[in-house]
């Protein structure tokens, strides 16, 4: 039963989008004068994973750090700022209702860690994108944890110097495609390459050995 919930927080974790603190807007030079556009976009993609944890795990709901930091494409595609905060919302809900399930029998989640690695900055015209990796993995009881790896796409309209995000939840859709990105914007360039939405999913033991990993082909867990 525990690894079924497991699963289901891990889908949940698959749909984060980078939100950030909407005044100011994520790190911009301002606030780090001699960073390069990666070192600023990785920089934003940190403040914005840790305001999104908070957003789902903390005492309060604070929507306009989360929207603070979102491409406007991404919300329209979403369905505006209302639809978003609603999804946010749900997202908390969810949250709160798995750990509560867990807590009937006296276990529940630990900690969800978020590692953001370097970007890959990609020139599009007008607009910079940048592909931000990132390692997922939540603590579990009994010695384990949950791990996978899924990705941002960062978004700057003036040279590298700011940056908003886009990822799964705003996309509309369950992954974030290709097809869904030139939708929202025309000018990312087709050469440009893209890691899978999700990958390396694994539950992992107490010396990090692999007791389970999805199917291949249709992503389930064996005891889905």
């Amino acid at each position: 039963m525990l690894t079924h919930v497991a699963a289901r927080w891990l889908l949940l974790v698959g749909t984060i989008v980078a939100g950030c603190r909407a005044d100011p807007l994520p790190i911009s030079r301002d606030r780090a004068p001699s960073a390069s556009p990666g070192e600023l976009c990785l920089l934003a993609a940190n403040d914005c994973t840790a305001a999104i944890i908070s957003s789902d795990q903390g005492a309060s709901f604070e929507p306009d750090k989360v929207l603070g930091c979102i491409a406007p494409a991404a919300i329209t595609r979403a369905g505006g700022r209302d639809k978003v905060i609603a999804t946010r919302a749900e997202q908390r809900r969810n949250h709160r209702a798995l750990n509560t399930q867990l807590s009937a029998d006296d276990r529940r989640f630990g900690t969800m860690h978020v590692e953001n690695e370097r970007p890959s900055l990609i020139d599009g015209g007008p607009i910079t994108f940048a592909v931000v990796p990132s390692i997922i993995t939540l603590d579990m009881p009994l010695d384990t944890r949950i791990r996978g790896r899924t990705f941002m796409l960062s978004v700057s309209e003036d040279g590298g110097k700011s940056w908003r995000f886009v990822s799964t939840l705003v996309s509309g859709s369950h992954a974030l495609t290709r097809a869904t990105i030139e939708t929202m914007f025309p000018t990312f360039p087709k050469s440009a390459s893209l890691p899978p939405p999700r990958a390396d999913e694994a539950l992992l033991g107490a010396g990090g050995e692999v007791l389970a990993v999805p199917d291949p082909k249709t992503g389930k867990w064996p005891w889905s």
